[in-house]
């Protein structure tokens, strides 16, 4: 955070170590949690169910663009934020409408300039939601791969779903595969054998990935490495045996994403790995608890 920043958005320090200390609290131990206080979200939940029932109510009513258009003027990054957010799930609504769609992209693509992270995390989102019609805005994301002290990861999930040439996103995001942070690294991954076609580059790393954290406190990069593998289907039998690793996992959410990768990369090949059936019958009854 710059001091220009602060400036624009008093409100964005005091969000920021709210969201922070929202996410880690889960993680605290049973007696720590005992002794200290749940912390208060940073947002209004009162206006975020509004914004959502809004949302329910009126997906295609202008109305409801007209709320979240003030909402992203405001100088609270905690609005700003909410309304990025429903605006990407709205974004879909409005494919159809030429004009909505193309001010809804221009919106979206503004809000990557935007001083808080967690906006630009989902005006990234609802570009991805926009598919192939947000490419006009792929130069501007690409754009934000540079910086890779401020890169925020999440922003790499709207790539594959956008889509463009790979001769444009692959030098942009390439050098992103050594980044510091893990999650950048398997989200860049994935990223890479979606664009190249070839797994020779971010399967290695995502098994790598997977391997290191398989039983250390990280479940959501654990959960998203096995979820992407599982993504990239039978081409990615050589890391059943890791995924594998994981159906034994002690928490139930680890092994639901392992079973629903394991599921994606085998169903289709188990009649040539009959050994396999048996691991299959669990997975089954794994993917049923969820």
């Amino acid at each position: 955070m710059t001091e220009a920043q602060l400036a624009a958005d008093p409100n964005l320090l005091t969000n920021y170590f709210r969201q922070r200390l929202a996410s880690l609290y889960p993680r605290l131990p049973g007696f720590l949690r005992s002794r200290i206080r749940a912390p208060r979200s940073a947002f209004g939940f009162d206006r975020r169910n509004w914004l959502a029932a809004l949302e329910k109510l009126g997906p295609r009513d202008e109305r409801v663009l007209a709320v979240l258009d003030r909402d992203l003027a405001s100088g609270d990054s905690g609005f700003r934020s909410d309304a990025a957010f429903h605006l990407g799930n709205l974004a879909t609504n409005w494919i159809d409408d030429p004009v909505r769609r193309t001010e809804i992209l221009s919106t979206l693509t503004r809000l990557l300039d935007d001083p808080a992270d967690n906006v630009r995390e989902y005006a990234a989102i609802g570009l991805g939601n926009l598919g192939r019609f947000a490419q006009p805005a792929l130069p501007e994301l690409l754009r934000k791969f540079a910086d890779v002290d401020t890169l925020n990861p999440q922003l790499l999930r709207a790539l594959p779903l956008i889509g463009g040439d790979p001769l444009q996103i692959l030098p942009a995001i390439t050098n992103l595969l050594v980044n510091r942070n893990r999650m950048a690294r398997i989200r860049t991954a994935y990223a890479v054998c979606h664009f190249s076609g070839e797994l020779e580059l971010g399967l290695p790393l995502l098994r790598q990935t997977l391997n290191e954290i398989i039983y250390r406190d990280d479940d959501e990069c654990r959960a998203t490495a096995a979820g992407l593998i599982g993504r990239l289907g039978p081409r990615a039998a050589a890391a059943l045996p890791d995924l594998e690793r994981l159906l034994d996992h002690p928490k139930l959410e680890q092994r639901i994403s392992s079973a629903m990768a394991i599921w994606r990369i085998s169903a289709t090949i188990v009649w040539l790995c009959p050994h396999w059936k048996p691991r299959l019958l669990q997975v089954r009854d794994i993917i049923a608890l969820s």
